[in-house]
């Protein structure tokens, strides 16, 4: 298993809101639910990232996890009540791509009651996310004129890496408002604005869409899914 070592995790400033689009086909992992993946003591790798989340001090209810009941379901019946005040929500239409995922999120944070200043959007398949999450937030810190601050891998010029970034609420608000989301790339959201690329620690954004990736890290299919099957 690569996970590494956890870094120590503290409470962000500033505290963010977080959106996590959790759906997908996974045509590359034979349509097994990324979410649901499992490490070798049965712990989804949704319910990782979410642990993760909330030891790094966001609170449970400005969580938003955003895909098909079906794929979700699982994870909320083995863990309950550890993340009962997590929200959920389902992008419209079904699988219409993280950016529809990044406006269903944030309608469903902005329903009850104003949203934290900043939100995060991160990708349901990064198993050593929490490395980098205290990069992403310094960033804030040290450039608060900007309105997103996107996580860079590799070496430079490197990979931008949308699903590994921080919004202003009211920018990301702005932009979908501008747009349809609807299979609508991520980088459409950030035209316009002003941004920061940010450095993230080797790994941190590092995802699972292979079965060798998700072997690397010490994951297998779900009980209910074989690979390639």
């Amino acid at each position: 298993m690569h996970r590494g070592p956890s870094p120590t995790l503290r409470r962000p400033t500033p505290s963010p809101a977080a959106i996590i689009p959790a759906g997908g086909r996974a045509r590359r992992l034979g349509g097994a639910a990324k979410p649901l993946l499992q490490d070798g003591s049965g712990t989804p790798l949704i319910s990782r990232l979410l642990d993760d989340l909330l030891g790094f001090g966001l609170r449970a209810e400005d969580i938003v996890v955003v895909g098909p009941a079906a794929q979700l379901d699982p994870v909320w019946d083995i863990s309950a009540p550890r993340f009962d005040r997590i929200r959920r929500a389902q992008e419209d239409p079904p699988f219409g791509g993280p950016a529809a995922a990044a406006n269903a999120g944030l309608e469903t944070l902005l329903s009850t009651a104003p949203a934290p200043e900043f939100v995060l959007l991160l990708g349901a398949d990064m198993p050593q996310l929490a490395r980098g999450l205290p990069v992403l937030l310094d960033a804030a810190v040290r450039s608060p004129a900007s309105e997103a601050w996107i996580g860079r891998t590799g070496p430079d010029p490197g990979r931008t890496e949308h699903l590994f970034a921080l919004h202003r609420t009211g920018s990301l608000r702005r932009r979908l408002s501008e747009l349809n989301p609807d299979g609508l790339p991520l980088r459409r959201l950030t035209e316009g604005l002003i941004t920061t690329p940010v450095p993230l620690p080797e790994g941190a954004a590092a995802d699972v869409d292979t079965w060798a990736a998700a072997a690397g890290f010490g994951l297998s299919a779900p009980p209910d899914h074989s690979p390639g099957g």
